[in-house]
């Protein structure tokens, strides 16, 4: 009996443990719930148009797409994607494709703002401007 006891818990209480561990959901895992889905920007101008598309998983991947039309046509753009974190109402993507700095949004219910623009004006001298991105439904 004892044996059969100890024998029947070695098998369960892997599965069991695994079970718990799967079903305790971290804070990022919460936050990433919410916020999985596709963001655009859109900017035109004087004779073009940008459109970005940043899609996040649930799995921590992201992917971004961009869109660039002007007057002699649809120009030619290169894709990006890679893995994100989130700390808090911060998202970190870090790209697999452009290595350096990870990119970083605040994140503000549907929308994603950009958090790099301080950095980069203190690296380069430049105001590169705020990117807003809004989740499309």
């Amino acid at each position: 009996m004892i044996r059969a006891t100890n024998r029947l818990l070695s098998v369960w209480a892997p599965v069991l443990a695994a079970c718990v561990l799967l079903s305790c959901k971290t804070e990022e895992d919460k936050t990433r719930e919410k916020i999985v889905g596709d963001y655009v920007s859109e900017y035109r101008g004087d004779g073009f148009y940008v459109k970005d598309v940043l899609t996040l998983t649930p799995g921590g991947t992201w992917k971004k797409s961009r869109e660039i039309l002007t007057r002699k046509g649809r120009q030619p753009t290169s894709p990006d994607s890679g893995t994100f974190r989130i700390t808090g109402v911060t998202i970190n993507l870090r790209s697999l494709v452009q290595g350096g700095v990870p990119v970083r949004y605040t994140i503000l219910g549907d929308t994603l703002f950009g958090a790099n623009a301080t950095d980069a004006k203190v690296f380069t001298g430049r105001d590169i401007g705020e990117e807003v991105l809004v989740r499309q439904r």
